[in-house]
């Protein structure tokens, strides 16, 4: 079985010297489509009602990509888009669920998304202290928005399609 993956949001840690904070978006099915995912959420465009403030309705104030808590939940949204009501498929959690994909890590305080293999360590134990994460690539959120994202692929990855 394949197709599961993750989008990461990854927030500053909350004092000096300690981990980042991660929220975890699973998807059972939809693994091979993060990057497209992402992006439309990225490109995501909406009218303000007229006197909103002082937004002028761009692309990157209507996905909200410098407010993390917004543009996680955009995300979030386009990744169950059209499965809101179900209550399979699809999580949102503090630790990552086992991807068949490489994983999209999002920084909204650096502005950057990176591509994240998950290499196994040998002799490591328990769930998650037996994987190193791998930059496989970095992009900036305009990069990234435009389309110039070349998604790369271990030769040996598992796909989830039966040859």
């Amino acid at each position: 079985m394949g197709e599961r993956g993750n989008i990461v949001f990854i927030h500053a840690p909350e004092k000096e010297g300690a981990p980042e904070r991660r929220i975890y978006f699973y998807t059972h099915w939809r693994g091979h489509l993060l990057h497209e995912i992402l992006r439309e959420a990225m490109n995501h465009k909406e009218l303000w009602p007229a006197g909103f403030g002082n937004l002028s309705g761009t692309v990157r104030e209507s996905c909200r990509w410098y407010d993390a808590s917004y543009f996680a939940r955009v995300v979030f949204c386009k990744l169950v888009e059209g499965d809101e009501g179900g209550v399979l498929s699809f999580g949102i959690d503090v630790d990552r669920t086992l991807p068949d994909y490489d994983e999209l890590h999002v920084d909204v305080e650096k502005k950057a998304i990176r591509q994240v293999r998950l290499d196994l360590i040998e002799g490591a134990s328990g769930r998650w202290k037996g994987v190193a994460e791998v930059t496989v690539a970095t992009w900036t959120f305009d990069e990234f928005a435009s389309g110039a994202v070349k998604v790369a692929l271990d030769d040996g990855a598992d796909l989830g399609v039966s040859p």
